[in-house]
């Protein structure tokens, strides 16, 4: 592609492809090569999981507002603090019996501009709030090829905490799977309250990712 094309790819035609063998919503020369992808919320979410399921294979990832898993997760080896599952199922209730109104009151939440052009139907946002409950690709992350940036605002509530007050990515540990940048008093409407630090943060890593290229 030549150099400063931007594509958008709509998170329902993304998922599809990756859930449900759909067509891919992409042209092929976008799925690996010198192409960035980035991703927002869900968007993030799908984002890594065609990365782990190497559907795409870009030359670095860009993750906005997401963390590697959205539910929390008590049993096992691995703990994780995300969003309750009854708070999930809440959600997905609440969708269910009023769609319009649950919209409404996550933006309202979440501090979310008026969005235009986004899915509203039933079936297509329960489809979502339930592939979003799939994803944990932890175990995965470190062993990624690609570098993956990820930016992240320390007061959205959707993104876990640890116990010691740490982003999930600082507890993760950085290396270049986990680099990124947390802006502390940012929420989930990060791309909106503070596109321009995020703008400018961008183009300080491309900078930082090239320079690493010729260490």
């Amino acid at each position: 592609m030549p150099s400063g094309h931007l594509i958008t790819v709509d998170w329902l035609d993304l998922g599809r492809w990756l859930f449900c063998d759909a067509a891919c919503p992409v042209p092929m020369v976008l799925l690996s090569g010198d192409v960035r992808w980035l991703g927002w919320s869900l968007g993030g979410s799908l984002l890594l999981d065609a990365l782990a399921r190497q559907k795409i294979q870009p030359a670095r990832a860009v993750i906005v507002s997401t963390s590697p898993r959205f539910l929390a997760n008590n049993a096992g080896q691995a703990p994780w603090p995300g969003i309750s599952h009854a708070n999930w199922r809440a959600l997905r209730q609440q969708v269910q019996r009023d769609a319009p109104s649950a919209l409404a009151q996550f933006d309202r939440w979440l501090h979310l501009p008026s969005l235009t052009c986004r899915q509203t139907q039933v079936v297509d946002l329960v489809l979502g709030l339930d592939w979003l409950a799939k994803i944990d690709q932890r175990a995965w992350l470190p062993h990624a090829k690609m570098p993956i940036c990820w930016v992240d605002g320390g007061q959205d509530p959707l993104l876990p905490k640890t116990k010691e007050g740490l982003t999930w990515r600082q507890s993760f540990g950085e290396q270049r799977v986990v680099f990124g940048v947390t802006h502390p008093e940012a929420g989930h409407d990060l791309p909106w309250s503070h596109h321009k630090q995020l703008t400018q943060w961008l183009l300080v890593s491309e900078k930082y990712l090239l320079e690493m290229r010729h260490v």
